[in-house]
Formats: structure tokens, C-alpha cells, sequence
């Protein structure tokens, strides 16, 4: 990260229950410098959450983006994890309403297609 410079954390997630999930992004060695953060809470839809921020400080490959779950054991998923530089845009060419994450395509999907096959 570079000071004074726009990054977003964005994701798609939901949870059995609503559940609450925290952003930490800091450095990954002594003395665990935290940059930036926040909380958020998971629906049992899928949704797309955020954070975009101003960097204060300058980082070269010494820091992590995490998601820190261990304060609940109700389950969740996660798609489309990123970290950028700028604001969060229409990066794909989709309109600006919500859309849920489509299962098509996904692992657990073709797997239970080959398993009927059997």
C-alpha cells in the first residue's frame, strides 16, 4: 500500500444465521501494526460487502488481509475475495443492482453431477 492512496476489501458472503465477520488488514510480523478494519454482518442471503479506504501509511509486502471468524461457529461462505487499488467499480460490466452468487459451475455442484452419474 502506498500512503495516501485508495484500496477496497470487497466480497460476496452469506451465513446460516446472520453472524458478524471482522476485516483486519495489517502488518504480518512484530509489531502487528494494524492499517485498517471493520465488521461485518452476514445474512443468510448472499450479498456484497465492502471497504474502501485512504492508506496513511507506506507497506511493501509486509501485511495480510484477513477476515477473523473464530467469535462465532454458526457456518458461512465466501466468493469473490479481493484486494485493490482504487474504488470499487462495475469491474464486470454488470449493472449496479445485487445479484447472488450462482452455484453453476462451482466445485460441490459438477461433483454432485459426476456422483449421480455413478
Amino acid at each position: 500500500m502506498q500512503a495516501g492512496k485508495n484500496y477496497t476489501v470487497v466480497f460476496w458472503a452469506k451465513a446460516k444465521k446472520m453472524r458478524e465477520v471482522s476485516l483486519s488488514i495489517q502488518m504480518q510480523r512484530d509489531p502487528w501494526t494494524f492499517y485498517q478494519g471493520g465488521k461485518f454482518n452476514l445474512t443468510a442471503e448472499w450479498k456484497e460487502y465492502s471497504k474502501t479506504f485512504k492508506s496513511n501509511d507506506n507497506v511493501d509486502r509486509d501485511m495480510w488481509v484477513g477476515l477473523s471468524m473464530a467469535q462465532s461457529d454458526i457456518d458461512f461462505w465466501l466468493d469473490k475475495f479481493r484486494f485493490f487499488e482504487g474504488e470499487l467499480k462495475d469491474e464486470i460490466g454488470r449493472d449496479q443492482e445485487e445479484f447472488p452468487v450462482s452455484t453453476k459451475d462451482k466445485l460441490p455442484m459438477i461433483w454432485g453431477k459426476v456422483k449421480a452419474q455413478l
